[in-house]
């Protein structure tokens, strides 16, 4: 049962997650209020998916500590975000000045995502490269 739970909050937070990405790189740089002329307004909505990102992430983190693959997670988070951005400026209703952030972020992302894969394979090799052999009889 723990490691039920344990998937669905991985799996929700990482849904969550990616949605609020695909949401903010499909809209592109924007702002709001100040002194200065606002060429793209933001949307309503970019509050709501920048708030949802911190319970997505949390909800995912706990997920992936129940069920002891936060190291792979986070490599395959960077990868699936770099994806997602690059998909999200390429699909209908993308801002027009989101393209270029969009792949540059994406490409980024999926770099990183592969660095810290390759970082903790490393690791796991280290760790698990010599059985544990018993001590000798001491020397006497």
């Amino acid at each position: 049962m723990k490691k039920l739970i344990g998937a669905v909050l991985l799996l929700g937070g990482v849904a969550l997650f990616e949605l609020c990405v695909f949401h903010l790189v499909q809209q592109g740089t924007c702002a709001s209020g100040g002194p200065y002329e606002i060429r793209n307004p933001c949307p309503h909505s970019t509050w709501t998916w920048l708030s949802l990102m911190l319970p997505a992430l949390l909800g995912g983190l706990i997920g992936a500590i129940v069920l002891d693959a936060v190291g792979r997670v986070w490599a395959a988070g960077w990868i699936l975000s770099g994806i997602v951005a690059i998909v999200a400026v390429y699909t209908p209703g993308a801002h027009a000045g989101a393209k270029t952030g969009g792949i540059i972020a994406g490409v980024v992302w999926i770099v990183l995502g592969l660095f810290f894969s390759l970082i903790g394979r490393g690791f796991d090799r280290a760790g698990k490269s010599k059985p544990a052999q018993p001590a000798g009889p001491p020397p006497g």
